[in-house]
Order: C-alpha cells, then structure tokens, then sequence
C-alpha cells in the first residue's frame, strides 16, 4: 500500500430500482453490479481517512477493495 492509499470492506449495499434495467440488459458475468455501499476502513495509509472510519463509496457492488482517490 502507498501513501495516499487505503482499504475498505464493504457492510452494507444500495439495492436501487435503476439497478433492475442494468442487471436485466447491459451486465454480463462477470462484473460488478453498479451501485454504492457504505463500508469500514481497514488499513490506511491516508490521514484523511484513520482505520476504522466508515465511507460511501461508489466502487459497485464489492465485498473489499483498495481506494487511491479521495471519495
């Protein structure tokens, strides 16, 4: 991880009517479903986001993953 970085795991997920049309016509597995979630701070190595705070974040539909811009 380099400075700037950090990683989320995701806790809960937008489940939005918009998202039925998309998962109905444009998305083919694999993918991520489009979507935002509200996660917790696992590691960080950026001061404006300390371990352990939460975020929404636009990632799609993901359990964990890294984060290098600010959200």
């Amino acid at each position: 991880m380099q400075d700037g970085e950090f990683y989320f795991e995701s806790e809960y997920l937008s489940v939005d009517p918009y998202q039925r049309y998309f998962a109905n016509s444009m998305l083919k597995p694999p993918c991520t479903m489009a979507g935002s979630i509200v996660g917790v701070i696992t590691e960080s190595k950026n001061k404006d986001y300390p371990k352990g705070a939460r975020i929404v974040s636009y990632a799609g539909w993901i359990k964990r993953g890294p984060k290098t811009k600010k959200i």
